[in-house]
């Protein structure tokens, strides 16, 4: 539904990049007010976090190429 929002409303598009799943090393790291990937780079979460900026790092030139990117964005939202 919010894929449709965006593309009704706002002209963009949403990629899915992932997910990151629940873990107890993400809620005693948040806690401790430390960043998961430092604290157990192990945990299911911090791999998450690795797809996940790994994917967005394939996926940054589809938003370099977006017209007028974020101010587009804002421009359309404020319509």
């Amino acid at each position: 539904k919010l894929k449709l929002v965006v593309s009704k409303f706002l002209g963009g598009e949403l990629d899915y990049l992932g997910m990151v799943p629940m873990d107890m090393a993400l809620e005693r790291a948040v806690r401790k007010q430390k960043v998961v990937s430092l604290e157990t780079p192990a945990s299911n979460a911090a791999r998450a976090y690795g797809i996940l900026a790994d994917n967005l790092m394939h996926h940054a030139h589809k938003t370099l190429t977006m017209k007028k990117g974020i101010s587009q964005f804002f421009s359309n939202f404020l319509k």
